[in-house]
């Protein structure tokens, strides 16, 4: 999904869902003006945004 739509989804009125998108990577004005609240995370909070692991590890992990 494209960072506008991400941004959608990360807004608290709308879904509230963390964007998986690297915000380093991002223009940051798109997610600056999202309403937040004292009880979520913030960015810095959540740590670095991780790869996805390679598609060999599904199967073993859908084996059990």
């Amino acid at each position: 999904m494209d960072p506008q739509t991400q941004a959608h989804m990360q807004d608290i009125t709308a879904l509230g869902s963390f964007s998986v998108l690297d915000p380093d990577r991002l223009d940051q004005d798109v997610f600056a003006d999202l309403p937040t609240a004292p009880a979520l995370p913030t960015l810095q909070d959540l740590g670095p945004t991780l790869p996805e692991p390679h598609a060999s590890w599904m199967t073993p992990q859908t084996q059990e």
